[in-house]
């Protein structure tokens, strides 16, 4: 009974007030939930914000809905495609991250490659969140097997980290492969 009336608030307040408008896209919010929780999923990740399909999709995630939060995510990135390039690269990560969750490196190494290229293009290789960008698909290659792959997106840390864990294993070989690429770094 409340659907219909909800919807009409927010056509209401998208001809007065416009369809960006906070109330309007509160609104518009709070309709996505109820379809959320009716499983209305299409229909409710349309109507939701970015960040509230983004905030969605994680809580969606934490319980192990990996389906259900990939399609939450993939909207965000959608949504996200029209905007800034932090916003886009957030969204590539997250709808990644649940890639991850689910063991699907195939389809999480591109987004994490674009949301790296986004990166280095805003901020620079040097830069924080270009550096964690770059360690997240590092350490995807590193549990694939492929640390030379690794290592050479790995920060420092997070190579002296795996070089540790590889010693720590007797696995020498790869544990000086990651200290090599820490002292090409140094020089």
């Amino acid at each position: 009974e409340a659907e219909p009336l909800m919807q009409r608030a927010i056509d209401i307040s998208k001809k007065d007030l416009g369809t960006s408008h906070p109330d309007v896209i509160s609104n518009q919010n709070d309709l996505g939930m109820v379809y959320a929780e009716q499983m209305r999923d299409a229909e409710a990740a349309e109507l939701m914000s970015l960040d509230k399909c983004a905030e969605y999709a994680a809580s969606v995630k934490e319980k192990g809905d990996y389906a259900r939060a990939k399609l939450y995510f993939a909207k965000a990135l959608e949504k996200a495609e029209k905007l800034g390039p932090n916003d886009l690269a957030m969204a590539l990560n997250n709808l990644a991250k649940n890639y991850l969750a689910e063991n699907k490196f195939d389809e999480a190494e591109p987004l994490l490659r674009r949301e790296i290229d986004i990166r280095v293009k805003e901020f620079g290789p040097s830069h924080p969140q270009t550096i964690a960008s770059k360690d997240e698909l590092g350490a995807l290659y590193a549990n694939q097997g492929k640390e030379e792959k690794a290592a050479e997106l790995l920060s420092w840390d997070r190579r002296t980290e795996y070089g540790i864990k590889a010693a720590g294993k007797g696995e020498y070989v790869k544990a000086r492969l990651f200290f090599t690429e820490n002292l090409h770094e140094a020089e």
